[in-house]
Formats: C-alpha cells, structure tokens, sequence
C-alpha cells in the first residue's frame, strides 16, 4: 500500500507558487492588499492553534475584510484553486486501488475531492486531509494516525522534505522525494515577478509533468522538457505576435508555410480558439524547391537560391535546383572549365558559377522548365487565398526567398495588387520582390535590430524543432479535382515518433495557457525577451543530457534535401573535433554529448568571429 502526498506531487497548479493564487484573487476582485493579507491571516490562523490544523473558514475569519469581499474572495480561491489544477502524469499513473493520498492542507476535504474527480483522477483511493483531520504531517501527528490505521501502508511519495520524508521515515515508512513539480532552469528565467510570467512558468511546468513518462527513454523524457520548458513558450510567442499583428491590420488569412510552419499552424489554431479570434487560418504546401523554379522572373534574382553557398555544393545540386538534367549540366560545365559534377566546389570553382548560369544554354533550359512548373502552382496558390485578399505568410525564416518567389508567382498571372505580410520566426536578410510586401522578424529583423543574427548560426535546430510530419513539397500536379501537393518521402517511423512527441508537448503547453487564461479571465502575455533568452541559452550552452535529446535527429540538407546529416553525434577529442563534417549541425550539442564542454567558449568565440566577419 503507497500514500502520495497531493499537491506538488499528484497535482500542481498553473501558478508557479501556491500564494500566486492569492494575487490573482486581489486581481479579479479588486480588493487592494488581499495577497499580503490573506498570507498573514493564514500566518495568524495557525499561530492561534498551534497544536491543530488550520481550515480555510478559519483562516478567513482572520481577515478584516466585508462580509460581502469575504464571501467574494473565498469563493473566487476555490474555483482558482480547482480551475487551475492540473495532474502529475507520472505519479497520477502509479496510482492503485487501495492507495491513499494524504495532504497537508487547510483547503475542505470536499473541494480536494472535486479537483480530483475533475481531472479523472481514480476515486478507488482515499483523500486524508489534514484540515479534516484536525493535525498535520509536517510535526508527525497525521503520520502516527495514519500508521495506525492502516498497518500496510508502506511507501510514501510527496514533495516536502520534512512532511513527506523525514516523519514517515521516523514511524518505519519508505519515502520518495519527489522534486519533479520544482521549476528547471528555463521555467526559473521565465518567472519575472509578474502574474503572466508566473502562469507561462507553470504552463511549461504542466506540459512536461502531463506526458506519460513510466516507459520513456531518459532521452525522451528531456526532449519533453526541451520542448515544454524552451521551444513551447518560444514559438507560442512568435504566433501570438503574429495574430495580434494580424488583428490589428485587418489581415483575416494567416497563411503557415509547410513544413516547417506546421506546428505553428497547430499552435495557432489552440490561440485562435482559446482566445476568441477570428481569423482563417490555413497550412499551405510549400518549399524551396517547390516555389523558387515557378516564381523565376530574371535570373540574377535567381542566382540567390540558385548558387546559394551551402557547405557542400556541387554542379549536380546546382541541376537538382534548377531542375536540369545531369547530361546538360555536364555538357555546359565542360564549356567553363569543370571536368566532373558530383564533387563539393571549392571556393574557386564557385566564383565560376555566375558565368556557368548565364550561358545561353542554362537560362533557356531554366526558364522552360519554369514555366512547366508555374501554372500548377499559381492554381495551388491562387486557390488558398493568394492573390485575393491581403493575407498573412508565416514562415520560419530567413531571407524571405519563397515570399519573393510566390510574388513571382502571382506576377506571372492576373493577381499583383493584394499585398503578401510575411511573418518570420527570424530573418537574417530581407529579399523583397515587390514594394506590395512586407518582411518581419521576431526573434531578429534587420530593420530593427541591426547587427548579426544570432540565431542563423542555429538554423537546422529550429527547423528539426519545427518539424513535420510529412514529405517536402515537391512540385505541384493538376489532377481531376483542382491542384494537388506532390510530396517527397514521408519520414521513417522513428523520426515520425519524435516529430509527433514534440508537437504533443508544445500544444499541451498552448492548451495549459488557455486553461488559466480561462479561469483569470484575461489573456496572458508570453515574455519575448525572457523566452528568446531561454533559447540562446540552450542552443549556446546545452548540458549532456540535452544534447542527448536531439542525438537520434537527422536534417536532410540543401534545396532538395540531397544530403541527410546528424544534428549531434558523439565524437572523441581528436583534432578532427573541430571539423564541421563531424561536429553535425549542432557543434555546441556534439562537444556536450561528447563530454567536452570545456570546449564551449571556444566554440563561442568563433562563432562571434564568424558573425563579425560576415557583419
């Protein structure tokens, strides 16, 4: 037989600190001072029985306020107290029949029971409640109660070092500490003194505490506190500023661009109905490939995605882009000079491709097979609201080519006066193709924060972050029905896994957020500041066991996701360790799950000089 101890163990709050509750009751009353207040009346309830358990009659009749704030403010703490309860999965799931739970607390035994049946919690156990018992763990006197009542009671598990370990432990029980419900690091730096930052903090904390963790790898589990703690209040940020900035345009679609604007058409559709908003909002296919080829107007503007320098570039990707075949690729390189296309370019041989691209025969060839590809895609586009209305683009970032590339697009058809807002996780540059548009960041813009971005380094991560689940768009097909997306290879089953898990966690988040803006009555403002540190602070300065998260994680790389790389791998200290081939996408993640960390401010130095460099 187990007691577990109730809240903070089986049941914690949306709150990050229990007298939170009582700030939100002086907020929704309007009774000035009833936080200090109520904590000192609870502080003069107990000083006047010493000996007993306190209960919340009791402790109310020790504050001087109006029979009418009184009735107010108490019944306001209880639906708090019960709206704003949320369980702990993984000791919920230990539950059996027979067990006890067992609670230090001045709240009625009734109301206890009610949380408890409203989050389904099992009514086969017993409620022992302190304020009903008349003497509490903390001095040992419920546990000498409690021991002779039930003589096979054996294990206890609670979160208060005194009540729940060291007096159980005095009458012969076992005991677990249980410290899951205390706040991480991330969940700490959101607490900011404020009530928002206090609900954000304790959001994180539910959605981590609610995954079902007794058959999760350890690595699991810290991808759930990863994506609870770090990229949850992240990206719920960025789309709650991108629906406000919507709203106040006058902006009614929101378009999110696949694939990586899937768990953000998700997260925003658990915004828009929480909060009440009208607005359409619409996961739209897409991709570099997919848009870049049918958007071509001229082909300097081109050569930017064209000839974009990624670490491995070879002629044959250079075909891939442009969706040439190898024989014309080769027969035109050998005119400049290269005598094979598979091989990675040096950095001579690609200051030849703007000549190599701008031979008679390559731009034909290009712009014939631009055109194949356009109509297919103008029809996809113009029949998700593109070209009809002024809509909304979301997006992870970072240049804004594929908005450029779906004006190209529509300039190509009927449709140029209805503006594009393009709304981006980051943006390190602004390409625009028509004075109609506008590009903004959130975590970076050019235009307002100057400077490198210090989050380009970080690419692959945020974008693994916001996988999902289906293939990259290909190209667009016309069939009996309208257009259709054609899409490339689905993920495997493994990374499927942990594409759903992360998206699971992320919307628990979004959902535990609407749950007590809900019962606060008001909408809750995500820090910015507060949360874009947070992220800086684990992609810069992650520990073993986040790196180790993301160990299973691949990223298929290029335009046409020619190539497939690690985001961490494991490597020893060799010279080899500074070689980007083996660090993967994630050099700080590789040199944690290494164990070489020391190596850090290294690796921070040089990326500093790379964004300088650049600069």
């Amino acid at each position: 037989m187990k007691s577990f101890d109730y809240f903070d163990t089986l049941v914690t709050r949306l709150v990050a600190e229990p007298t939170d509750v009582f700030r939100l009751v002086e907020e929704r009353s309007g009774i000035v001072g009833f936080s200090a207040r109520r904590i000192a009346a609870e502080y003069a309830a107990r000083q006047a029985a010493p000996q007993a358990e306190v209960t919340l009659d009791a402790v109310y009749r020790h504050l001087s306020l109006a029979d009418d704030e009184r009735s107010l403010a108490m019944s306001l703490e209880l639906q708090l107290e019960q709206a704003l309860a949320v369980p702990v999965r993984e000791n919920v799931d230990r539950l059996q029949a027979g067990d006890l739970i067992v609670s230090d607390m001045y709240l009625p035994q009734r109301e206890l029971q009610n949380v408890l049946a409203a989050l389904r919690i099992p009514d086969t156990v017993e409620l022992v409640v302190s304020s009903s018992e008349g003497v509490r763990k903390a001095d040992g006197r419920l546990w000498d109660r409690l021991v002779a009542r039930y003589p096979r009671l054996q294990l206890h598990v609670g979160d208060n070092l005194r009540s729940d370990v060291t007096e159980p432990r005095k009458r012969g029980l076992r005991s677990e500490h249980y410290t899951g419900c205390d706040l991480n690091r991330y969940e700490q730096a959101l607490v900011d003194g404020s009530i928002d930052g206090s609900v954000v903090a304790a959001a994180c904390r539910a959605a981590r505490l609610g995954r079902p963790r007794h058959e999760a790898s350890e690595e699991d589990r810290q991808l759930d506190e990863v994506f609870a703690s770090v990229f949850a209040p992240l990206f719920t940020g960025f789309v709650d500023w991108v629906l406000d900035s919507c709203m106040k345009r006058g902006v009614r679609t929101v378009l999110f661009m696949a694939r990586d604007g899937q768990l953000l058409y998700r997260l925003a559709c658990e915004r828009v109905r929480s909060r009440g908003l009208e607005l359409v909002l619409r996961y739209v296919y897409g991709s570099r490939r997919a848009l870049h080829l049918p958007g071509l107007s001229d082909l300097e503007s081109a050569k930017s995605w064209l000839l974009e320098n990624t670490p491995l570039l070879s002629l044959a990707d250079v075909a891939d882009r442009a969706e040439l075949s190898r024989e014309l690729m080769t027969e035109i390189a050998g005119q400049y000079g290269f005598d094979q296309i598979e091989c990675n370019l040096s950095i001579k041989q690609r200051e030849r491709l703007p000549a190599l691209v701008s031979d008679a025969r390559f731009v034909a060839a290009i712009r014939e097979r631009s055109q194949e590809r356009w109509s297919a895609a103008n029809d996809y586009y113009l029949s998700v609201g593109l070209g009809t209305e002024p809509v909304a683009m979301v997006d992870v970032g970072w240049n804004g080519r594929m908005q450029a590339s779906l004006r190209g697009i529509l300039s190509k058809g009927s449709s140029l006066g209805t503006p594009i807002f393009g709304y981006y996780f980051s943006l390190t540059r602004k390409v625009r193709h028509s004075d109609l548009d506008a590009l903004e960041g959130y975590s970076h813009d050019p235009g307002r924060d100057g400077g490198t971005n210090p989050w380009d380094g970080y690419r692959a991560m945020i974008e693994a972050a916001l996988e999902a689940d289906h293939g990259s768009t290909l190209r667009f097909e016309q069939h009996s029905g309208g257009v259709r997306p054609v899409l490339g290879e689905a993920p495997s089953d493994k990374a499927l896994a942990l594409v759903r898990r992360q998206q699971e966690v992320v919307l628990a988040f979004a959902q535990a957020l609407g749950v007590a803006e809900s019962a606060i009555g008001r909408r809750v403002l995500v820090d910015r500041r507060r949360t874009l540190a947070n992220g800086l602070a684990l992609l810069r300065r992650p520990n073993a066991l986040e790196a180790a998260a993301f160990s299973a994680r691949e990223r298929a790389e290029g335009q046409v996701e020619s190539r497939v790389e690690s985001l961490v791998r494991r490597v020893p200290l060799s010279p080899r360790l500074f070689d980007r081939s083996e660090l993967g996408y994630w050099p700080e993640g590789t040199v944690a799950l290494s164990g070489h960390s020391w190596l850090m401010p290294m690796f921070a130095l040089s990326r500093a000089a790379r964004r300088l460099s650049r600069g």
